[in-house]
């Protein structure tokens, strides 16, 4: 919508929001040629942690898998993680796998199913 005035014209955007799905979710990576960022499973955890946050934190994500892309990163096993973060001094004390997530925790979100696998926020 365009506004005139007799000295200068601004330009108004109005914004409409669509619900997502998780199968619109899943979906959207794919049609943005980033299938090879996550694994189908990571997509659907990372969907229902984003929905989590939105409903304990009372705000809304822009669906954006570019972004997600860049935010995440997606392990097969938390010793993948480790030897990608083998430099902080904090896994000293770290007897188990389960330490090793809780140091993560503490500087970023970490999401974790079957299998050992991790998602892990970039910090």
């Amino acid at each position: 919508m365009l506004c005139n005035s007799a000295r200068h014209k601004t330009k108004l955007y109005i914004i409409m929001k669509k619900t997502i799905t998780e199968n619109d979710f899943v979906r959207s990576f794919d049609e943005y040629n980033r299938s090879n960022n996550f694994s189908v499973k990571a997509r659907k955890e990372l969907f229902q942690y984003l929905e989590e946050m939105e409903a304990d934190a009372g705000t809304e994500f822009e669906l954006d898998p570019i972004a997600f892309c860049c935010e995440y990163t997606e392990y097969d096993s938390i010793k993948d993680v480790i030897e990608d973060f083998k430099h902080l001094d904090d896994f000293e004390f770290c007897e188990s796998d389960d330490d090793y997530r809780d140091v993560f925790s503490h500087y970023t979100q970490v999401i974790t199913w079957e299998d050992d696998c991790v998602l892990i926020q970039h910090f």
